[in-house]
């Protein structure tokens, strides 16, 4: 069975691009890249695929430590990119990189790529690029890629990373199935739900409070992919909306 370790952000400094000024501290890049880790689980667990995940709290070379001591067949860092200040939010779409010296991370690489080409809307804008100085392709010993997902201070990459959690998670997740030569399947029923409420909407937050903000509503009947379970809560996935729900409104599948 293969193993991957799953490195998304900890980089909660860098902010998503939003014209909102009731945004809060769930619009970080280490926020969306937990999200797109979270939405990946039930991809891996649905594909024996097996994974050590990193910590909010591990700065880059705990994280390496951390990596190299699991021993991984792969080594997925997932992420997304800031212009520099002259072109500051003007550069769009997804970067893979990957060692260059190493032909299993260019093969990796190539593989998400190609799914995040599916569903990316300008697919000329995706590379897969070899880099030498990221700390995660340089310190790691298995074969390594560094996802940089879209561009966070770019309002419309912003806006579509937010928008497809669950898409870019199940692209990055078929890509590594098949970089194992894994046919990949879709998530076991175990891990999905359906919305129950009797009139309205459900409304989905960006922390598991009444107190967050809504970044999304609901229908009866909708269905929804079941990420964690809190006492009260569900994490959930929908098409276009990942965030926390009242768990009395989902009923498991």
């Amino acid at each position: 069975m293969p193993k991957i370790y799953l490195s998304p952000s900890t980089q909660e400094y860098n902010t998503f691009y939003s014209t909102s000024p009731q945004e809060n501290a769930a619009n970080t890049e280490e926020y969306y890249m937990n999200l797109i880790a979270d939405a990946m689980v039930p991809y891996l667990e649905s594909n024996n695929i097996q994974f050590r995940r990193n910590t909010k709290d591990m700065n880059i070379r705990q994280i390496v430590d951390d990596s190299n001591n699991y021993r991984p067949d792969l080594h997925v860092a997932i992420h997304s990119n800031a212009s520099p200040p002259e072109f500051s939010g003007i550069l769009q779409g997804p970067d893979v990189f990957h060692f260059p010296a190493s032909g299993e991370g260019k093969e990796a690489a190539d593989y998400i790529a190609e799914q995040m080409r599916e569903i990316y809307p300008i697919k000329e804008l995706i590379s897969v690029l070899p880099n030498d100085r990221l700390v995660e392709l340089t310190g790691t010993f298995a074969p390594a890629v560094y996802v940089e997902t879209a561009y966070h201070d770019n309002p419309s990459d912003a806006a579509w990373i937010k928008a497809n959690i669950n898409q870019i998670a199940r692209a990055i997740s078929k890509g590594i199935a098949e970089y194992f030569g894994i046919e990949f399947r879709d998530i076991s029923p175990r891990w999905r739900g359906e919305v129950s409420v009797r009139e309205g909407n459900l409304n989905v937050r960006s922390l598991p409070s009444t107190q967050a903000n809504v970044v999304g509503k609901l229908q009866n009947n909708d269905n929804v992919i079941i990420l964690r379970s809190m006492p009260d809560w569900y994490l959930i996935a929908a098409d276009d909306v990942t965030g926390y729900v009242d768990k009395r409104y989902i009923k498991p599948l």
